[in-house]
């Protein structure tokens, strides 16, 4: 008798849509158990987005309006994603610092 393997409690799928034709735009990231673990998968791929966007001289406003254009936007699929991670609240304070741009 096989047993099944333990369901994970929340998976990170990245929105791109930079896919082939006819793919869907959706990217599993990977499943944990654990939603501190699927918001750090989260963080990670705002803050390279965010990283390898063309952001020389832009303000936090402009670079977060950069990332909404062009960047991966993850999403965490459990539960309770929806109460406990903000990805615009997270992106909005990685682009804009103190001087109201990005560090």
């Amino acid at each position: 008798m096989q047993l099944a393997a333990p369901v994970k409690s929340f998976r990170v799928n990245l929105f791109n849509d930079n896919q082939t034709l006819g793919s869907s735009p959706w990217v599993s990231l990977g499943e944990y158990d654990e939603l501190g673990q699927a918001i750090d998968v989260c963080k990670k791929v705002i803050d390279d987005s965010v990283h390898d966007l063309p952001n020389k001289g832009l303000k936090g406003d402009e670079l977060v309006t950069q990332f909404l254009q062009f960047g991966n936007v993850p999403c965490i699929i459990g539960a309770e994603n929806l109460k406990v991670f903000h990805i615009y609240d997270y992106l909005e304070s990685l682009c804009t610092g103190s001087n109201g741009s990005y560090s």
